[in-house]
């Protein structure tokens, strides 16, 4: 077993294949979770379709039907709003806003 210190705000990505487990939360904040998966990029029109589908599930706050957790209570998307892209460099900024 190896102990990570970390801080508060602090980040560790892990492969889900690797045993692991945390301390007791001492804070009284919940402690969030991201879930990332990566998989080869489709090619062509598929390509297109799964990104369009992946925009509507960010937009409606849902996860993919695929990943295995999700969000079963729907408490994000009950609960907050969509969160609001930022183009920071006004260089490439409205070529982000286009592509979505």
């Amino acid at each position: 077993m190896v102990s990570v210190p970390m801080a508060a705000g602090d980040l560790l990505i892990w492969n889900r294949r690797l045993l692991h487990g945390n301390g007791y939360n001492v804070s009284d904040m919940p402690r969030m979770a991201q879930y990332i998966t990566m998989s080869p990029a489709p090619e062509g029109d598929e390509w297109e379709q799964r990104r369009h589908e992946r925009i509507a599930l960010w937009q409606e706050r849902r996860a993919p039907k695929s990943f295995p957790t999700g969000d079963a209570r729907g408490w994000e998307q009950t609960h907050s709003r969509t969160a609001e892209l930022a183009c920071c460099d006004p260089h490439w900024a409205a070529a982000c806003w286009e592509s979505i």
